[in-house]
């Protein structure tokens, strides 16, 4: 192919990028002598050094072409089935020979003006093509060279004024002459000619043809060139009356306005359908207040962008002559970094600014200045000097239309060692990663090569980077934080049509792993990787089990698929399928087809739980939940392995069983004997039916408490209770016979008491006796021959009374304010501690709520702080302070020594919430020496921690509540959210959950429903929540 490079790209469709060019018809005939013709052809005049596409997406009609007026015909030679559906133009070849023309009417243009020619070509078998370019007496030249093409979707780029064209042909078929040598830079083009030669009943498809401008700024990859905001006319409204991908710019309640008279507020800030510019509906802001702009601002979520200039503008007007608005360009969290005061007429005007923006990231504000109603509509942020006429974002499509990729078919199965051996992986596709903005030349290309067998999907990668030298670090504990690395690649997978859930697997340049269900890390799956190094870049093999994805619903041969690259070194993100924001968008996932149609419900097995029993100190045992979903008996081979979390040791086993048919078995499959330093373990477990792998798993089990047996006090502390009481609860149903044995021992290991009581019983012991301090209860399940069956230790603490104390049920796993249960429903406030007035405190109160939680920054004011814990109280509220820690910075602990010593007496504080998301900020060390810190100065109320969904050491932390925050809308699953609430309530300590009732804000384009909010709320009870 010469310097020809092939390049399989999927991008979005519909992107018309005629600029003066009207109208678009494609004509299909069938003519005599079984030839059929196709034939392309333009209104209007081409301008020059304009890009030039063809994508099919606009058929404007089927029906015999006038190909012999033109003078210059196009045909299709020996096919048959011709469709042109959804964008996509396909035939099928019924002889080897075929071709056909694309002819301009009425235009012509230099070829000289057109550096590059783009083209998305599909075969069902390998094969090649021929490509001809038209001149005007009807003279065409062939590349010298055929375009050699493999099975699946290919895109090839034609660098035009670096090739060398053949001959001259006439394209009349009778009078074929030879001429002289043409230079594809010097002719005038009028058409173009597609000669594809394949094997007999080959389908054939082709998509997305075009001439790239010599001067255009793209360059290649540069085929997003639209409107880059989403719902830019405000008709698309999932919760009525707010659009999606608008909000005010919040993450928790910043309007104190919208708080206390919500009616009002949503008849000031609202779509509006009797006054429009495009559309059903435009947006209106009205201003009844001065000063309070902030509450009415009408702000975009999250616009991918790429480096350059773009152009922001909106047809705006206002109820009365010269009223003033602010249009802003953000950066992705709200940062100003352009802003522009437009005076307003009464009539529909457009208004714009342009600015050359960095970065990935931006979002768009509009608001006004002065009182009165103004109006918008039809917003764009384009690339460019200059606006252009009002588009439509084709990034309003509810689901990615790319053609689907294929793999190749492996003809040997690969070895996984880094290194992409031709001979293993020479019939896999190659595909190329394209910005995530859709546009720009992709500077660190990353070619994927994508095969699979019966049993695996093979993924091979080789990464350009050329910082790699510098690139130093360790392999890393499982489920780190890839993304936060120098370079990392993730591959999103779903075997489901709405790609929910979808599984996520991360890899980096060293070969660390992350894996995840739809953001929920605890899901661990058995799949290999390895990574090398080479001269300016690295590479990488993956093999992932088809049986890990546990297909059970419609048995589908299309999943959805995405493979993205976050290159934080070289500043840029790329995708297979760009989503023009965070990778986790599975609405913009592609399609991968062909998945083998295995009936993967018939051979696979439910691992329904992995977990450890604590029989003695140091002694456990492996237990497995299984269920056989067939109507027959099974013998199973098990292999399981045991992964140190601190040194990484291995120490593998195998055992045989045999399940019955449809039936649900519990099984010890080997004894563990652990260190005491571990605190989770990772065990692997592969199940086996024969040769055939039917479930897999990977999962950390964290060591407390234990799966069978639950101890503790009825409180978390002691200061003025006569009596305690002990309750010591199997977690399954125990035998009839068994005992439990209880003891409890004083700091120096002596035995104060000792007492046998049956399961789920309960054990009081006289507190008037026992002085203050830190005494183990220790508590072993025996059976009726003695034998130890689990054994766990629980810490039993007493203290001094003191004024004001808040204490943990830690039966009932909930909160005790003032001696009695409460279920804590707490709303986030954010804004400053002015505007939150004993009207809005009294508005919460009314709401049902009966706490709130507030940020602390070293800039706090703790003059306004008792102001407002005095307010609060008066109204019935109790408060949770959130110290707002970002780094492991000791001034962190200087803030939280301050305000705790200041503060700590006062009745209205019922815990404190030490760290906030501490995976990001920090790590477990200092996250461990915070909470320590906060306990120090104030052992009488808890400490809470918050986790997002990616904390991987989340039940080994210390706290004594521990919270969760996972916003599923829109693009997660929701389903999630009760696995997640039900694994930190086994901590054994109250679990609550910040419920996402934010949206329309950074990347969520939409806040939950009620049903939705609903769902969310009531999972979690059910699952072991207490505080909301």
């Amino acid at each position: 192919m010469g310097k020809n490079s092939r390049v399989c790209r999927n991008s979005e469709k519909g992107l018309m990028q005629f600029c003066f060019l009207y109208s678009m018809k494609m004509i299909l005939s069938a003519k005599s002598h079984g030839a059929l013709f196709v034939f392309a052809y333009f209104w209007g005049i081409v301008a020059f050094s304009q890009d030039i596409l063809w994508n099919f997406d606009s058929i404007a009609e089927v029906a015999p072409a006038p190909w012999a007026a033109n003078g210059m015909p196009g045909f299709v030679d020996g096919g048959k089935s011709i469709e042109c559906n959804n964008g996509i133009f396909s035939y099928i070849q019924e002889t080897r020979h075929s071709f056909f023309n694309l002819n301009f009417r009425g235009a012509k243009f230099a070829a000289r003006e057109y550096n590059i020619m783009e083209m998305k070509f599909y075969a069902s078998a390998p094969g090649k093509i021929i490509l001809y370019y038209i001149a005007e007496g009807g003279e065409m030249a062939a590349m010298d060279t055929p375009i050699v093409t493999c099975m699946g979707w290919n895109e090839y780029e034609v660098n035009l004024s670096e090739q060398t064209f053949g001959k001259h042909y006439h394209s009349k078929v009778d009078e074929v002459k030879k001429t002289t040598s043409w230079g594809g830079n010097s002719q005038t083009i009028c058409g173009i000619r597609i000669d594809p030669w394949f094997e007999a009943g080959t389908s054939v498809k082709f998509d997305y043809i075009k001439f790239v401008a010599a001067d255009s700024e793209c360059g290649l990859n540069s085929e997003f060139t639209g409107n880059l905001v989403c719902n830019s006319s405000f008709e698309a409204c999932s919760n009525p009356g707010v659009p999606d991908h608008w909000g005010t710019f919040h993450w928790g309640v910043w309007q104190d306005t919208a708080c206390n008279d919500f009616d009002q507020w949503r008849s000031l800030w609202t779509p509006d359908r009797q006054q429009k510019f495009h559309g059903k509906q435009s947006f209106s802001i009205t201003l009844v207040k001065k000063g309070r702009q902030d509450d009415y601002r009408l702000t975009s979520c999250q616009i991918s962008i790429s480096p350059g200039t773009h152009t922001f503008s909106a047809y705006l007007k206002g109820e009365k002559e010269d009223m003033r608005v602010m249009m802003e360009i953000l950066d992705g969290w709200g940062g100003a970094l352009k802003k522009k005061i437009v005076t307003l007429s009464k009539q529909w005007e457009r208004y714009s600014f342009s600015e050359h923006l960095q970065g990935s990231m931006v979002m768009l504000s509009i608001s006004p200045l002065d009182l009165g109603t103004v109006w918008i509509d039809a917003v764009q942020l384009e690339y460019g000097e200059a606006a252009t006429p009002y588009h439509l974002s084709t990034l309003d499509a509810p689901i990615n239309t790319e053609q689907p990729v294929r793999y190749g078919v492996a003809m040997k199965k690969p070895v996984i060692d880094g290194t992409l051996n031709q001979s293993e992986w020479e019939n896999a596709n190659v595909f190329q990663l394209h910005r995530n903005s859709g546009r720009g030349k992709v500077v660190h290309p990353t070619q994927v090569f994508l095969q699979a067998d019966s049993d695996n999907l093979y993924i091979g990668l080789e990464c350009t980077q050329p910082l790699i030298n510098s690139f130093h670090g360790n392999l890393m504990p499982r489920d780190s934080q890839l993304w936060r690395g120098k370079d990392s690649i993730q591959i999103f997978l779903s075997p489901h049509q709405n790609a929910k859930p979808y599984f996520l697997f991360i890899s980096d340049w060293m070969g660390n792993r992350f894996d995840s269900r739809s953001c929920n890390p605890d899901w661990d799956g058995f799949w290999q990787v390895q990574s090398t190094r080479f001269n300016g870049g690295w590479a990488s093999e993956i093999a992932i089990p088809w049986a890990l994805l546990k297909q059970r619903s419609d048995n589908s041969t299309i999943w959805r698929i995405n493979i993205c690259r976050e290159n934080k070194a070289g500043n840029e993100n790329t995708a297979l399928f760009p989503v023009h924001g965070t990778f986790h968008t599975p609405r913009r996932f592609g399609r991968l087809e062909s998945v083998p149609g295995v009936q993967l419900d018939e051979i696979m097995l439910d691992l329904l739980q992995t977990e450890i029993v604590n029989t003695a100190c140091g002694q456990y045992d492996l237990i497995l939940r299984l269920n056989n979903r067939k109507e027959t008996k099974r013998q199973l081979k098990i292999i399981t392995t045991l992964i140190s979390s601190d040194t990484q040791d291995t120490i593998p086993a195998q055992t045989e069983i045999e399940i019955p048919a449809n039936r649900e078995i519990t099984t010890t499959v080997r004894e563990l004997h652990l260190q005491e330093n571990d605190k989770y373990l990772t065990i692997q477990v592969e199940i086996y039916e024969g040769a055939t792998l039917c479930a897999t798993e990977i999962k950390k089990i964290f060591r407390q408490p234990d799966f069978r047996f639950e101890l503790h006090p009825d409180l978390s502390f002691y200061s003025d209770e006569s009596t305690l009481d002990i309750r010591a609860r199997s977690l399954f149903q125990p035998d009839s016979g068994d005992l439990i044995q209880l003891k409890i021992l004083d700091k120096n290991n002596q035995p104060i008491t000792e007492a046998t009581m049956a399961p789920d019983a309960v054990h009081s012991l006289d507190l008037s006796k026992l002085e203050a301090g830190i005494y183990q209860l220790q508590a072993s399940l025996l059976n009726q021959s003695g034998k130890r069956l689990a054994y766990t230790v629980r810490d039993l603490v007493k203290m001094p009374p003191a004024p004001v104390e808040t204490k943990l049920d830690l039966g009932n796993k909930c909160l005790l304010s003032s001696g009695k249960p409460m279920i804590p429903i707490a709303i986030i406030w954010e804004k400053g501690l002015d505007t939150l007035s004993i009207k809005t405190l009294e508005t919460m109160k009314n709401l049902g709520f009966n706490s709130i939680s507030i940020l602390i920054r070293p800039s706090t004011n703790l003059e306004q702080i008792k102001i407002f814990l005095d307010n609060i109280e008066k109204v019935g509220l109790k408060c949770f302070f959130l110290f707002w820690i970002r780094s492991p910075d000791e001034r962190h602990l200087k803030t939280m020594r301050a305000f705790i010593t200041k503060f700590q007496s006062h009745p209205a504080i019922l815990a404190w919430k030490t760290l906030d998301e501490p995976d990001g900020w920090g790590g477990e060390a200092f996250a461990e020496k915070a909470y320590q810190f906060n306990k120090q100065l104030d052992p009488y109320r808890p400490s809470m921690i918050n986790f997002t969904p990616n904390q991987n050491f989340h039940r080994t932390l210390p706290s004594d509540i521990r919270c969760l925050d996972h916003y599923p809308v829109p693009d997660q699953d929701m389903m999630e959210i009760p696995f997640m609430v039900e694994a930190m309530a086994r901590s054994g300590l109250p679990t609550w959950i910040i419920l996402q009732s934010t949206g329309n804000a950074y990347f969520y384009y939409r806040e939950p429903s009620a049903k939705e909010f609903d769902f969310m709320t009531i999972s979690s009870l059910i699952n072991g929540a207490s505080g909301f």
